[in-house]
């Protein structure tokens, strides 16, 4: 009897180790299988790796924030949890992390952090008007003079945001 309880231990042990570690992989996942509209938290909204056209191709406005470790690019990032609880199922946001994926930028003028991109339900950049207040660039392609991308540099207020979606008819 004393020569099982050892083995029982180690076997208890190791289960306990495969349900932590299973566990771990299941939270870990940076693409997810959850969507924003499921479940509405921060680790839904965040990627490692950005696929414009699969994300442009889902038929929903999207917002795609680079930012970083700084207080301006976490208080975005609020923002946008916000607006996600908000509109989740009307809007696809997501976040890149660059000091966890500084590749992740690749392709895109990224030259301040937090940096945010806007695209229609068409996949196009939006471009704002200058009554609204936000100041955005927009950066187009050489050959076809097409706006490639509209990105506003810097932290963005959870108002200027409503407003932003507002006038993407996001409601």
């Amino acid at each position: 009897m004393t020569r099982t309880r050892p083995l029982t231990k180690i076997i208890a042990s190791l289960l306990l180790l495969c349900g932590i570690a299973l566990f771990a992989a299941g939270c870990g996942s940076s693409q997810g299988g959850s969507t924003p509209s499921e479940a509405g938290e921060t680790d839904t909204l965040l990627i490692t790796e950005v696929n414009l056209e699969e994300l442009l191709s889902q038929g929903l406005p999207v917002i795609l924030n680079f930012g970083d470790d700084s207080q301006e690019a976490k208080a975005t990032l609020t923002n946008l949890e916000r607006i996600n609880k908000l509109y989740g199922d009307k809007i696809l946001i997501r976040s890149v992390d660059l000091a966890a994926a500084p590749e992740a930028k690749e392709g895109f003028p990224v030259q301040v952090m937090p940096s945010q991109f806007f695209y229609t339900a068409e996949g196009k950049p939006i471009t704002l008007p200058g009554d609204l207040g936000i100041l955005m660039s927009s950066f187009q392609s050489l050959e076809t003079e097409e706006i490639i991308f509209t990105v506003h540099e810097g932290a963005l207020t959870e108002q200027e945001l409503l407003k932003i979606l507002a006038y993407m008819d996001v409601k």
